[in-house]
């Protein structure tokens, strides 16, 4: 579902830029002068992190543009696709400053590059599952645990802004960056024996797949940091 998504929302992007272009020679360099409020259509429906992500954007120049987003989302307000017996107290919060540089491109919308700095705090309790002890390097059974992640990231970003009626429009964008993501494994209720002592089906649980991974090893590691997506927006004069 996820790759679909952002495979859908690729297909948007490059099919608004095309839509976008003209030889109208006549066309004047863009200047903002504008405010915006947004909203990420897909934060709702990201697979394992579902949050509302509201922001606000602001001209301090014709050419450079402030934002700042804050996301929030919990197991009472939000739709997991994960199966909800295996985890409980899921909650978010997200927060997000971006300085936008406009493009100086002859387009029929405003295009821009923008350097974003974001911060992300995840906390759950999973039940029955497994992770990779920091320490030991081997992966620990639990039957409880809780699990906070947090994650930091500078990202380069490349969008644009496109009218559809009135004074809403939408904002694709993508980008590339590095995080720094830590996970933290407390209030841990072991199970008799760690998952490598378990035989049979069970050994195929010592790989897990990329998102598993990505969660279940505790500690800190830096990485690369993909972007892809789309804001509704609301123009304020």
């Amino acid at each position: 579902m996820n790759k679909i998504t952002c495979l859908l929302c690729l297909l948007f992007v490059v099919a608004t830029y095309a839509q976008d272009e003209t030889n109208d020679d006549l066309v004047q360099l863009p200047e903002v002068v504008d405010s915006y409020f947004t909203f990420s259509i897909l934060s709702p429906i990201a697979f394992e992190t579902p949050r509302y992500r509201f922001g606000y954007i602001r001209p301090i120049g014709k050419k450079w543009m402030v934002g700042l987003d804050a996301a929030y989302g919990d197991e009472s307000i939000t739709y997991k696709s994960i199966n909800l017996k295996d985890n409980d107290d899921y909650r978010l919060y997200e927060f997000r400053a971006e300085v936008y540089y406009i493009l100086p491109v002859k387009r029929k919308s405003i295009h821009y590059l923008s350097l974003e700095v974001g911060y992300v705090n995840h906390q759950e309790t999973f039940f029955d599952n497994s992770y990779k002890d920091e320490s030991t390097e081997k992966k620990v059974r639990y039957e409880q645990a809780d699990y906070q992640r947090t994650r930091s990231a500078i990202t380069l970003k490349y969008g644009a802004f496109y009218k559809l009626w009135g004074k809403f429009g939408v904002n694709p964008y993508y980008g590339i960056g590095i995080r720094q993501r830590n996970n933290d494994y407390t209030n841990v209720i072991q199970t008799p024996r760690q998952i490598d002592d378990f035989p049979g089906p069970d050994e195929d649980r010592d790989e897990f797949g990329f998102v598993e991974d990505y969660y279940r090893k505790e500690g800190t590691r830096l990485g690369i940091n993909f972007q892809l997506g789309v804001k509704l927006y609301y123009q304020i004069e």
